[in-house]
């Protein structure tokens, strides 16, 4: 991509020389062509003489707000096109080639949309007992609360371990469940294991 956008040469160069990865570098090069694109046709004052100069903590502000609004950019999206901006206008500052710093007081926005932490062993007797998750779903999710991880629970022979399992009467109920539907399987198989 050939680059768009005042000082890129050397910038793109400080990016490589600090070790970022390819694709940060194209990333970096898309945001600052975008920006400089949208200052050229919305700024008049910028469009004027170019001058980095010109650009102002306004400007940024309108460029991530268009962002938002017009092409519904996503907190996360919004963020990383901030850091790009921060890191090549503090190169600029850094260097002396602007004399203020236009994203200094602009800060990311927190992230709204956050896993929520589930507290999913305490559903786990309502889920055992609904017959349209599949048995082995049911099987992982009951084995994974006693403390067994994928690894042991696919070792052959651990079917073996079943019995020196304290199984609650919801949690029984279901392993009788789960013998009907193994049943078949195991005795195609000629094995016994769970899995």
């Amino acid at each position: 991509m050939t680059a768009k956008f005042p000082y890129a040469k050397s910038f793109l160069a400080s990016l490589e020389t600090a070790g970022k990865q390819a694709s940060t570098i194209e990333q970096y090069e898309l945001t600052l062509a975008d920006f400089f694109n949208y200052e050229q046709h919305f700024n008049e004052t910028f469009a004027k003489d170019q001058l980095l100069a010109d650009l102002t903590e306004n400007d940024i502000q309108a460029y991530l707000a268009m962002l938002r609004e017009q092409r519904q950019f996503k907190t996360s999206t919004l963020n990383k096109c901030l850091s790009n901006l921060n890191g090549y206008f503090s190169y600029l500052f850094s260097h002396r080639i602007i004399t203020t710093l236009p994203t200094f007081t602009i800060k990311g926005q927190p992230l709204t949309n956050r896993q929520q932490t589930t507290t999913w062993p305490e559903q786990l007797a309502a889920w055992l007992a609904m017959d349209d998750l599949h048995p082995y779903t049911r099987l992982f999710l009951l084995l994974t609360t006693k403390g067994y991880t994928a690894t042991e629970m696919l070792t052959p022979g651990f079917y073996q371990q079943l019995n020196a399992i304290t199984f609650t009467a919801v949690e029984q109920a279901f392993l009788v469940k789960l013998r009907a539907y193994l049943q078949p399987l195991q005795t195609q198989s000629g094995s016994s294991d769970l899995f």
